[in-house]
């Protein structure tokens, strides 16, 4: 995935450990999809994390 030199850099560590794992984590997920780059979030709404726990897992 290409990175801008600021997303880049706090994959690096910049922002400490937490961020770069943070950052790693969408990478690792951008890639898994085949994604090219990250796009901003523009929704007035943010994001919504909804957690099913492992039991929504059992069927896959």
């Amino acid at each position: 995935m290409k990175l801008t030199p600021e997303q880049q850099a706090v994959l690096d560590g910049s922002k400490g450990a937490v961020m770069a794992k943070v950052m790693k984590t969408l990478v690792m997920y951008g890639d898994a999809f085949g994604a090219e780059k990250m796009v901003p979030v523009t929704s007035t709404y943010g994001h919504t994390v909804i957690s099913f726990g492992i039991n929504a897992m059992k069927p896959v």
